[in-house]
């Protein structure tokens, strides 16, 4: 949390510091206008050098725990250019052609990620449209995100804020806009990939199973992801973030020192990964996430769909490492060939009496998660962590019921595909 802590709270709190410093005397409604205001400029920015997909802040910050803090922060930000609308109508400065334009750019931004984040849900009765809406509005979010460092810039600079400030806050601010800049550049770029060589593809039912061989040897953890990308079938360049079907210690124990995923058939970038062949190179980003145990609690990894890949991966990370903890495992598919590695997950039940996997498979009977089922399978509700990884749905019925079963929020850890 300490990342976040700086970008949204430390620095703009000693800016507020030096700006009352510099002007004292000035009316409490004009304090609190710049107070928000200073406040709204650090957290636009944050949310662009939180959202980056560079692997050198993994270490700092997770990246699925800076994409949860991006979205939240969203909603604050909502509410400060509110406030800040309301006080320039209010006051005799009023809206200028930039205040007008970094409105409306703002509140496209959040209309396009909110329909841009539930797209999956929306469109789910017809794959192709979905994944077609979903990239479309992914690529608008970008554009307008872009847009919106710009107008932010010009506006600090008409209101004068810039030169009616310290030394120290001129410079700060340039500097804060460049490492936007630069991080959305960087982003956007090649720069933290490597290249990986397709080693297999194959297709079970709606699942494509791949394997791929780095350029360097990849360290990661059980529960991650990595950001895949390539030019498919001549198209443009796009990276897709997939988790991690193989645990560490396949890895290593193979002379290729490959990598494999499970991936659900979903639009053109999948479809395409269907025809490429042994030896295409693609190019890997990562690893991001934090989605694996910690310490030595008893663990319940619930998962539904292509969610429980990675819970799969970690409960063979489990039994190569010989953990010994408690651990109970809830997989819900539609079908059973949607259950990669089936036979070695019996295979581990068998081997590791601490290891309590449970399949529910909609086709062959119908239970669903629910607080009942959960009241009756689950051993212990205080003294766990809960990991689960799923579709937005599903994971706000498994949260709700495991909290009506007493389970705290600090107890709960999750994934979910939003970003």
């Amino acid at each position: 949390m300490i990342l976040p802590a700086i970008l949204y709270l430390l620095l703009p709190g000693v800016q507020i510091i030096f700006f009352l410093i510099n002007h004292p005397g000035i009316e409490p409604i004009e304090v609190l206008n710049i107070i928000n205001s200073i406040l709204l400029t650090h957290w636009i920015y944050g949310n662009i050098i939180l959202s980056a997909k560079i692997p050198l802040l993994q270490s700092i910050y997770p990246y699925d725990k800076r994409i949860k803090t991006h979205i939240n922060i969203s909603f604050a930000i909502i509410v400060s250019v509110l406030l800040h609308v309301i006080y320039k109508i209010a006051s005799q400065y009023g809206l200028d052609f930039i205040m007008w334009s970094l409105i409306i750019t703002i509140l496209a931004l959040f209309v396009f990620s909110f329909i841009w984040m539930p797209s999956k849900i929306i469109f789910k009765k017809n794959r192709s449209k979905k994944k077609r809406n979903y990239d479309f509005f992914k690529s608008i979010h970008k554009i307008l995100l872009m847009v919106i460092v710009l107008l932010i810039t010009v506006h600090i600079w008409r209101s004068g804020l810039l030169f009616d400030s310290s030394v120290f806050s001129f410079i700060f601010y340039i500097l804060l806009f460049l490492t936007a800049v630069v991080v959305l550049i960087i982003s956007r770029s090649k720069l933290f990939t490597f290249q990986a060589e397709i080693k297999n593809v194959k297709m079970t039912g709606d699942l494509i199973c791949l394997s791929v061989k780095p350029s360097k040897k990849l360290s990661y953890k059980s529960g991650q992801f990595i950001f895949l990308g390539g030019q498919l079938e001549n198209s443009k360049y796009e990276e897709h973030p997939f988790s991690f079907l193989s645990c560490p210690s396949e890895t290593l124990s193979d002379p290729d020192q490959t990598v494999s995923f499970t991936i659900k058939k979903l639009g053109d970038f999948t479809e395409k990964l269907l025809s490429i062949n042994e030896g295409t190179k693609v190019r890997l980003r990562g690893p991001f996430g934090s989605f694996y145990p910690k310490g030595k609690k008893s663990a319940c990894l619930i998962g539904s769909g292509i969610g429980i890949v990675p819970i799969i991966s970690i409960l063979k990370d489990m039994h190569n490492r010989k953990d010994n903890r408690k651990v109970q495992a809830f997989l819900s598919v539609h079908d059973m060939s949607e259950i990669p590695g089936y036979d070695q997950l019996t295979d581990i039940t068998n081997e590791m009496p601490n290891i309590e996997i449970k399949f529910l498979v909609s086709n062959q009977e119908k239970i669903l998660f629910s607080e009942d089922y959960f009241r009756n399978k689950i051993s212990s509700f205080t003294e766990t962590d809960f990991l689960i990884c799923s579709s937005e749905n599903v994971l706000s019925t498994v949260i709700k019921a495991l909290k009506a079963l007493g389970v705290k929020n600090k107890q709960i850890s999750f994934e979910n595909f939003t970003f």
